[in-house]
């Protein structure tokens, strides 16, 4: 499988962007303070604007330099500790470069002997002063300059070779690496030593002009001797430093030096791929040292070409001599001169030091690995603000309810000692979110199941506690007994439950993806503090009030206790049959499981499987107005897409969160389709095909009056029925770039940049956009671009939320969530084997895993089945599908279901003492005993995850219906299936099953 990146961008919500506009505010208003500024001078540069707002002061205050400024408003804004988010348009370009990451290229430097047209053009167009305006917008991008054109708008522009032979080449300027920088002497320490060349570089920048070296001064430096006077460069100062790289902001990086090359046809591009090797060697001519390479036949022919049509115009010292760009990540990391035709071996050779030698062999051995990402990602998953900020609010809530339910049970059951608990269960859940936020760690699904099991074994830690204090209260010890002989009998129980989750996160941080990476690393240190605050701080605060004689006695709800231990629980003489109907769920479970897994389009059989298992797209959108379900489904079931699956969205800040239509029916504004259609193009273009008129559509306004001389308008944003609506200015700006393209006008042609007004904007959404024209355009064409535009958006649906994955990626999810699954089986297996001395107690422990694995997929499975039903819309099932946050419930199920059978194996090893037999009446007796506890333990873990089901919205439903379901099955596992495995796996016995069946046993019933 080829390695793969995954980035996430953080694009933020409503809580980030209030978080970032005070932080604007603030940075304002201390530039008024600092600079004496009038109050609201700064008041009408947009938030975010910094080159704006250096510009603003330094025009206020002529004396001060913009270096200073640049560093103080860098200072202030990178002391927030706040994640700064991205526009849409700042992830687009992210994604561009994104791509090129990795990528070797080969061009030809511009000369002034062979390329006066196209330098000519460059020129041309930097002389113009209307173009300064666009040189700094480009600046303030990181973007280059734009590409020669001709006077017809043309790119292109004829050459003649030294050999006679004519073609035509396009142009553009790529940025001189820091080693490039170095060996021409342009580097900041090279400059200050050379103040002459210095001065007339800065010249030259301050003029906004591009330059070749062929002044006195020039011609005399560094840079003039390597060879390139001939060749065009442009230097600019950074203005704003947030756009630089870390690397760059540490080197104190504040110019930028670009080259004008040659941009050949695609067909004869020669790149990195091209190359079979690269290394050290020595000159053929005065044996310096040299770095060697060779290129594959095709792309040696190739480079044939190109060297030839290239090669000097003589072989004496003084003959003109063309060179050679080597390009890599976007930047020209070395240009040697072409002294020769080279096919597919050749030499570059100079003063080199050992260490340029060493990187530039890096470089081209880099370049020549199939190392480039893929222009198309292979997953790729984006959610509106509307929905993100939906999902952060009912996971928030969710969370906020189930730890006040658990609380409230705690001080109802346990009183003071309730109280004690709540305190620790308050400091345990505050330092792993402290934790989670000092590393920056991401709070994902996964990461939340992570939580949710770290709160359950938590609670359960002080309930295993609680209930040892009850036993030694009712054998009639004081309270400082009851405390210490709790404590210390609960310790290794504790400690063995921890220990087993503990070792489970650490192994599925090992072999799991990024997703399950967090699960794991909030699952280890909410245990690793859980151990702290339940076992040191809650006694702790015993102690303190029993030595200050706060408390006498603890009193505890006393119900439950009586009534379980009513009566001797016979678990044992019934597990035969428990046994089969764990046998025949198990497989019924297992068998639906695998009948759904996969899918069969002709007959309409749905897979259970979500894309990120199977590939594919889904879809959200937004209706113009609320729909049912049904009225959904009878739309796309018209022309179902393959393998279509379709649910309801219900968004709490929407209006029609809880309406109903006349049928009685739920609707909804917002829906889901899942489809093993990988093109997301096909995908919305059948959604827009059986839904158009129902879908929430963008226009765009044309705008009064365009002709030749337009060169700004002013593009206004409505929903079909007229209101103001906002668009993205990614969208935007690529739907114009494409059209600008289509017609060979690039994308310098024309910049997008938002109003000043901040009513026009909403989540980095704008309801005016103000295109303007960088170069002429005829009016007659911006009218037929725009004009697409506006067909295109009317017919173009705009997803809430997009997810997408390929089959490659999929199939490699399945591999690693399987992986992952068996690897904490293993783990459980061994850490139980070696805990307690004998294989049988790991080999019981895995069997119910997955006899409660099995059991909990095949009711996933049957979700499908139910689902829309009367049954089905009162228990809110959806068609559930198994995704990464799913994996992750499983893996929540698994370390719950242990825990629960590590605390009754604990209780076992405790009875049975020293005794080399085992015998189902010390099974019934440790079961009887803990089984307050178990049930207890089952009810906290329950109100948790019924309080996310009914409140956490869709994006945590499957993971709370996993844990509902998992709750049961692993409850009546532990209780039944676990411990009597013991006896059949031949625990405490050399015969097994036979000395097993010849066990005689008086049970006499339990009082009190």
């Amino acid at each position: 499988t080829p390695p793969r990146v995954e980035i996430i961008l953080p694009t933020g919500g409503r809580y980030q962007a209030e978080a970032e506009t005070r932080n604007w505010n603030a940075l304002l208003k201390a530039a008024e303070g600092k600079y004496g500024s009038p109050a609201d001078a700064y008041a009408d540069i947009r938030k975010g604007r910094r080159a704006d707002l250096i510009d603003k002061i330094i025009e206020l205050n002529p004396k001060q330099e913009r270096t200073s400024v640049d560093q103080w408003v860098e200072s202030r804004l990178g002391s927030s500790t706040d994640r700064r988010t991205l526009t849409g348009e700042e992830v687009e370009t992210i994604k561009g470069l994104i791509e090129r990451q990795g990528r070797l290229e080969f061009k030809i430097l511009a000369n002034t002997v062979d390329d006066k047209a196209g330098i000519d053009a460059a020129k041309k167009w930097f002389d113009d002063p209307k173009n300064q305006a666009e040189l700094s917008r480009l600046e303030v991008r990181a973007e280059p300059p734009p590409v020669p054109r001709r006077e017809d708008g043309g790119t292109e522009f004829s050459v003649t070779h030294p050999n006679g032979v004519t073609d035509s080449y396009g142009y553009r300027w790529v940025e001189l690496g820091k080693s490039e920088l170095y060996s021409l002497g342009l580097n900041s320490s090279s400059l200050q030593a050379n103040e002459l060349v210095r001065k007339q570089i800065e010249d030259y920048r301050t003029r906004g002009k591009p330059f070749t070296p062929e002044s006195d001064v020039l011609a005399s430096s560094r840079l003039g001797s390597s060879g390139m006077r001939q060749t065009l460069l442009y230097s600019r100062r950074i203005t704003d430093w947030s756009r630089r790289l870390i690397k760059d902001r540490d080197q104190g990086k504040e110019t930028e030096f670009f080259m004008l090359v040659r941009e050949p046809s695609t067909a004869t591009e020669i790149r990195g791929d091209d190359l079979v090797g690269a290394r050290e060697d020595m000159s053929r001519e005065g044996g310096r040292r040299a770095i060697a390479f060779s290129f594959n036949p095709d792309g040696g022919e190739r480079f044939w070409d190109l060297t030839t049509r290239n090669k000097p115009d003589g072989q004496s010292e003084g003959s003109f001599r063309r060179h050679l760009a080597i390009i890599f990540d976007g930047q020209i990391v070395s240009a040697p001169s072409l002294n020769s035709p080279i096919r597919t071996n050749g030499q570059i050779t100079g003063d080199f030091t050992q260490s340029e030698i060493n990187d530039m062999v890096r470089i081209l051995r880099a370049g020549a690995l199939p190392a480039t990402l893929k222009k198309d990602p292979v997953s790729q998953n984006s959610m509106s603000a509307t929905l993100g900020e939906d999902t952060i609010q009912k996971g928030m809530w969710s969370i906020v309810f189930s730890f006040i339910a658990v609380m409230a049970f705690m001080v109802f059951y346990y009183r003071f000692a309730g109280f004690v608990a709540c305190v620790a269960l308050l400091a345990n859940l505050l330092l792993t979110v402290a934790f989670m936020v000092l590393v920056q760690a991401a709070f994902t699904l996964p990461g939340l199941a992570g939580l949710v099991l770290m709160l359950g074994m938590a609670v359960d830690a002080n309930v295993l506690i609680y209930e040892r204090l009850r036993e030694e209260r009712d054998a009639g010890a004081n309270l400082a007994q009851s405390l210490r002989n709790g404590y210390d009998r609960a310790f290794p129980t504790i400690l063995d439950t921890h220990l087993s989750s503990i070792f489970t996160a650490i192994v599925l941080y090992v072999v799991g993806n990024d997703q399950l990476k967090g699960f794991g690393i909030s699952l280890t240190v909410g245990l690793i503090i859980s151990l702290f605050t339940s076992l040191y701080m809650t006694r702790t605060m015993f102690n303190i009030w029993l030595a200050n004689g706060w408390i006498k006695e603890l009193h505890f709800f006393e119900g439950l206790a009586k009534l379980i231990h009513s009566r001797y629980w016979d678990f044992m003489s019934i597990r035969h049959y428990w046994f089969a109907a764990t046998a025949f769920l198990t497989v019924l479970g297992a068998a639906l499981f695998i009948y759904r897994a996969d899918s069969d389009p002709q007959s309409g059989k749905a897979t259970v499987l979500n894309i990120d298992f199977t590939g594919g797209t889904a879809f959200t959108g937004r209706l113009a107005k609320p729909l049912s379900l049904r009225e959904l489904r009878e739309r796309l079931d018209k022309k179902p897409l393959p393998d279509q699956s379709l649910e309801q969205i219900f968004v709490q800040s929407s209006d029609t969160a809880s309406k109903s239509n006349e049928k009685g029916e739920a609707v909804s504004e917002f829906f889901t389709v899942r489809s093993s259609e990988r093109d997301t193009k096909i995908v919305l273009n059948h959604i827009l095909d059986v839904m158009k008129e129902d879908l929430k559509q963008l226009r765009m306004k044309m705008p009064a009056s365009i002709d030749d001389k337009t060169t700004q308008v002013t593009l206004s944003f409505t929903d079909q029925d007229g209101a103001v609506d906002f668009a993205s200015p990614a969208q935007i700006a690529t739907l114009l770039n494409d059209r600008f393209n289509a017609r060979g006008l690039a994308r310098a042609t024309f910049s997008l940049d938002r109003p000043a007004e901040r009513d026009k904007e909403k989540d980095d959404h704008y309801s005016e956009l103000i295109l303007r024209l960088n170069e002429p355009v005829k009016g007659e064409t911006l009218s037929g671009i725009l004009k697409e535009v506006q067909t295109e958006l009317a017919l173009t649906p705009v997803p809430e939320r997009l997810e997408n994955f390929d089959k490659q990626l999929a199939a490699s999810t399945q591999e690693r969530a399987l992986y992952a699954i068996i690897a904490s089986w293993v783990a459980i297996l061994l850490f139980l084997w070696f805990r307690f001395g004998n294989w049988t107690f790991g080999a019981a422990a895995v069997a119910c895993l997955i006899h409660d694995l099995f059991f909990t997929l095949g009711a996933i499975a049957v979700c499908h089945y139910i689902h829309g039903t009367f049954l089905g819309n009162i228990l809110g099932i959806q068609d559930f599908k198994i995704d990464l946050p799913a994996i992750a419930a499983l893996l929540t199920l698994v370390g719950y279901s242990v825990n629960d059978t590590i605390v009754v194996f604990d209780r076992i090893r405790e009875v049975r003492g020293k005794s080399p037999a085992l015998t189902p009446k010390m099974i019934n007796d440790s079961v009887n005993q803990t089984l307050t506890r178990t049930l207890l333990a089952s009810t906290t873990v329950l109100v948790v995850v019924l309080v996310l089901y009914l409140f956490g919205g869709d994006g945590v439903k499957l993971f709370a219906f996993v844990m509902i379901v998992g709750v049961f099955v692993g409850t009546y596992s532990s209780i039944y299936i676990a411990s009597p495995l013991l006896l059949i796996f031949g625990e405490g016995s050399g015969t097994g099953i036979a000395s097993e069946r010849s066990v005689v046993t008086t049970e006499t019933p339990i009082k009190g």
